[in-house]
Formats: C-alpha cells, structure tokens, sequence
C-alpha cells in the first residue's frame, strides 16, 4: 500500500484474522525535541494515523492511547510510585474517521515525564482481556536508558497473556536492545524501509 512516497507491505500489517492492536504512544516531554525539522511527537502521530489508516482499511479492532505521568503515590515503604496519566485519542469501538480528530492533537499533548514501565504493563493487561486471541500491542517511544531488565521482564508477561509486543522507537534505537520485535523510526519514510516490513512479517508468522 502506498503512502505519499511510502510503500507498506498492507499484508503484513493486516496480519492475521481476528485479532485486536492496541497503539500506545509515549507522551512525555522529550517527545517535542527535534531532529532533521520535524519533533518527535510529529513523527509519532504521522506513524500512528498511517498504520491506523491501513487497519481500518483491513477491519481490525484497535485502540490508540498515549501516557505520559500522572500522580504520585507514597508507599508504606517510604518509596514513591508514578501512575501514568493516560489519554484514549481512540477507544475501542470508536471508528477511525470518528477519532481522527482527536488523533490529529497527539502533537500538541507531549509534556511530563515517561511512566513507560507502569503504562505498558497496564496496557498489557488490558489487551490481556480483549475477546481475540491473536493480540498486539504497539509502543511508540523515543525513551532512552531502559532498564533492560525491566523490559524484558513486561515481554515474558506479554508472551504469557499472548500479547506480542511490537515497539518503535521515534528516533531512537533504545527499544531494539529491549524488545524481540522492535525497530527504530527516524521519519514517515522509514515505514517503506525493508526493516519495518521485514518486522511485520515476522509478527505476521507469530500469531498466525
């Protein structure tokens, strides 16, 4: 399938019948750093309305939500913990031309800091409970200095529940040392790159 200039395999991105996609999209501050004219958070809503475009085009059930953080809670322990603050640009049920929209101001929601670890364990467990049993989930992040360990620990999870996890990273490459199916995104013509299609074939013949 054709975008402006961009070519995506839509086979590979239609994946397999049923399933549900879950996107969700970083929104933390250093999302609005630039590099090459365009800001991070740009490119991530440029990703996020094209694939989405094409799943609509494929009938596939999806949700978009972007996090960014939320209140602090203080533990008996002395800690402190950091629940994301999550916005839903399109809930499940909703069709793409009825949120678009709203996925038309992921752009101008970036600020705060990156609860990445709560926010996708929490999107875990929610596509955990969607009717179909092929699930995939989307994070889009520029986050850097993961954990790794941290990360590694939410896949074996995922792999559990029967979620597979797909990330890319706005430019940024921190999410390919985390994650078995990731690649990193500079700018919407990555998307035609043989790299991301040769990462939607891969998860293609996953859940298949």
């Amino acid at each position: 399938m054709g975008i402006g200039n961009t070519t995506v395999n839509t086979e590979s991105i239609a994946i397999a019948t049923p399933r549900d996609i879950c996107f969700v999209g970083d929104l933390s501050g250093s999302m609005n750093d630039e590099q090459r004219g365009s800001s991070r958070i740009q490119v991530a809503q440029q990703v996020t309305v094209h694939l989405t475009k094409m799943l609509q085009q494929a009938r596939v059930p999806f949700a978009v939500t972007g996090f960014r953080n939320g209140k602090v809670e203080y533990l008996d322990n002395g800690g402190r913990t950091e629940r994301p603050h999550f916005l839903p640009f399109k809930p499940w049920g909703k069709t793409l031309q009825q949120s678009l929209a709203t996925i038309g101001t992921i752009s101008h929601c970036a600020s705060g800091g990156t609860p990445d670890y709560t926010a996708l364990a929490n999107a875990i467990d929610e596509l955990a409970q969607r009717p179909e049993h092929r699930r995939i989930l989307f994070l889009i992040t520029d986050a850097e200095g993961y954990q790794r360990e941290h990360m590694q620990h939410l896949q074996r999870i995922a792999d559990r529940v029967g979620v597979t996890i797909v990330a890319i990273g706005i430019q940024s490459s921190s999410v390919v040392r985390c994650f078995v199916n990731a690649v990193a995104v500079n700018s919407l013509s990555d998307l035609g790159a043989t790299a991301f299609n040769q990462l939607l074939k891969a998860v293609q013949r996953k859940v298949h």
